[in-house]
């Protein structure tokens, strides 16, 4: 039971934790780019990769009395890393990705699409050619006003030095993990 539950915990570790790294990084790079549509997503990914994470969590739980003989949740390397991992949820559910709904609120403001033109009657003017549909051009960063510019750089700071704390804080659950340091 050991062996499977222990599996599962790593799977899931990889397909969640994974992109829960990654995904503030895309964000970052959407965001330096001015694409809003693509900085809500990586905010909305960053938020379901997040809560998904728990599953990994519970899964490292299960595993933990199924090993009595080296380790138990009073050994320090698992509290350490079940505290780490707290702190890490809180960090990308209210830090990571509020910042990314920040950005793109932003840019989408400093950047609305075009609003959709209405069909004309028969006896008004045929309508211009409208634009392909699809969202607006992005608008980078050193394009924006100097207001939204600052808060923008702001928010990027925010999301840079929160989502490297998560992946420091994630790689040192890892190193926990696999060294198992502290012994019981």
């Amino acid at each position: 039971m050991h062996t499977f539950l222990l599996m599962l915990h790593v799977v899931a570790a990889v397909f969640l934790v994974g992109p829960l790294v990654v995904a503030p990084m895309s964000g970052l790079r959407a965001l330096r780019l001015g694409n809003a549509p693509a900085v809500r997503d990586a905010a909305r990914q960053t938020t379901l990769y997040g809560l998904l994470s728990v599953l990994v969590f519970g899964l490292g739980a299960a595993v933990v009395p199924t090993e009595p003989e080296d380790y138990t949740f009073g050994t320090p390397w698992v509290i350490i890393a079940m505290t780490l991992y707290i702190l890490t949820l809180l960090v990308v559910l209210g830090l990571v990705a509020p910042a990314l709904n920040k950005a793109a609120n932003l840019l989408g403001a400093a950047n609305p699409a075009e609003p959709e033109t209405g069909v004309g009657d028969a006896a008004d003017e045929p309508l211009p050619p409208s634009p392909p549909p699809g969202p607006a051009a992005p608008v980078a960063l050193q394009d924006q006003s100097p207001e939204v510019r600052a808060k923008l750089d702001a928010l990027r700071g925010r999301v840079a030095a929160s989502s490297g704390i998560t992946a420091g804080m994630l790689l040192v659950i890892t190193v926990l993990m696999v060294v198992k340091p502290f012994g019981e």
